[in-house]
């Protein structure tokens, strides 16, 4: 009787042995629908003079002497990010984009490396260095339904950078709205360049209002570098984004920010600029839902300066006009999404 028992534990205990990668593809299956980031590559040009832009100094003959060597380490570096971004160590199924020349590099780009299955989405925007938004896609996960440039223009007539709005359906029929963003920066001083963010979160603010007027629980993600950190008031209070019992978007960088972390370094503090923002209909418990604590930031050691006067600090390619053939001087930010099954 004795060593009947016993064979029984020991098959008992062998078949979950056996069980036990079936579980983890399960949990991983459920737990990650879809990959979501952002990224600020810094000043991705070609070495092409654009007449119709300030492309200057990207050029062979500037400063920086922007050769196509020079260029194509640039397109190598930023593949060799988004190739591991999302949280299965790959590229991410949905990616934002800021700074980015023209629809080339991005061509240059999907080349890389892991990253040929991505789509792109781009439009030329009123930029006068020519610098725009995109999204780069998995097509074997989403499909784009539609897609536009909205325009900022100030009171004054000048234009900043359009904002991008993608409509995405997922296999299962889900309608993701995905508005990718650069706002103004805070050249001249963070008060002083502040209104001409809010002006910007105000455009954003009509474009998520109508969608969710349609369709209060739609799917929207508001993604980008803002050039504010979660509790200024373009993001706490135009945007209403925050704390999900409380806010219309709900910030997962928040906490970062509160903590003194963040997507870029500056004069030895850390700024949360880069942030994906999400709906109530993607925190709610329905199809589509974010992974509790999924928001990272991307941060590898080979991502950051390792000596020096600038050491800690992200790996930039250029430091002034010293080349240094890094990265870029911002911090890739990234979520998950999973599928609830009811």
């Amino acid at each position: 009787m004795k060593n009947a028992r016993s064979a029984i534990i020991f098959i008992l205990i062998a078949s979950a042995i056996m069980l036990i990668p079936m579980i983890m593809s399960s949990h991983k299956s459920k737990e990650v629908a879809l990959s979501v980031a952002f990224y600020n590559v810094e000043n991705l040009f070609d070495t092409i003079d654009d007449p119709g832009t300030n492309d200057k100094d990207f050029l062979p003959s500037s400063k920086k002497n922007w050769d196509s060597k020079k260029y194509q380490t640039k397109i190598n570096n930023i593949g060799r990010v988004i190739a591991q971004l999302s949280s299965d160590n790959d590229a991410p199924d949905i990616l934002g984009l800021c700074e980015v020349e023209n629809r080339a590099v991005l061509e240059d780009l999907i080349k890389m490396p892991g990253l040929h299955h991505l789509k792109i989405i781009h439009h030329d925007s009123p930029d006068q260095r020519g610098i725009d938004v995109a999204l780069l896609y998995n097509s074997d996960e989403v499909s784009p339904i539609n897609n536009k440039n909205i325009p900022v223009n100030y009171e004054s007539g000048r234009k900043s950078r359009d904002i991008l709005y993608t409509v995405l359906q997922t296999q299962e029929r889900d309608i993701l709205h995905v508005l990718v963003n650069h706002w103004p920066s805070r050249f001249g001083g963070q008060s002083r360049s502040e209104p001409r963010r809010i002006f910007t979160a105000n455009v954003v603010k009509q474009v998520v209002d109508s969608i969710l007027r349609t369709d209060s629980m739609a799917q929207v993600i508001v993604m980008g570098d803002f050039n504010d950190e979660p509790q200024d008031q373009s993001i706490s209070e135009t945007l209403n984004a925050g704390d999900q019992k409380q806010n219309i978007l709900f910030n997962p960088f928040l906490a970062f920010s509160k903590a003194e972390a963040g997507s870029y370094l500056y004069r030895g503090q850390w700024k949360m600029l880069d942030q994906i923002l999400i709906s109530k209909g993607l925190w709610d418990y329905s199809s589509l839902d974010y992974v509790p604590e999924s928001g990272t930031i991307f941060d590898q050691p080979w991502l950051r300066n390792s000596e020096g006067k600038s050491e800690g600090y992200p790996f930039r390619t250029f430091e002034g006009n010293k080349y240094r053939g890094g990265y870029s001087d911002h911090l890739p930010v990234h979520i998950d999404l999973y599928r609830n099954k009811h």
